[in-house]
């Protein structure tokens, strides 16, 4: 029968409560990359990529718009949690 079966798991969910979890979030916090220290907003995301991108979307309740030189401060800034 198919219960039989092993069935490999690959959800993210799964293999960090087997701890085999081996992806590192990224943070950063906007007051490290804004003008703006006293922002307390943390943005957390998978990869780098998407914590740029939470951040251009962030930054635009300040009045900043997405640039080239905004994500290059995010990038340098960016952490592993």
């Amino acid at each position: 029968m198919w219960q039989d079966r092993a069935v490999p798991v690959y959800s993210r969910q799964w293999q960090a409560l087997q701890g085999e979890e081996k992806d590192v979030a990224k943070v950063v916090e906007c007051n490290k990359v804004n003008a703006a220290p006293d922002c307390t907003f943390v943005i957390r995301g998978e990869t780098e990529p998407d914590v740029i991108r939470l951040v251009q979307e962030h930054a635009a309740t300040h009045g900043l718009p997405p640039s080239p030189q905004l994500a290059i401060k995010v990038k340098a800034r960016i952490r592993d949690e």
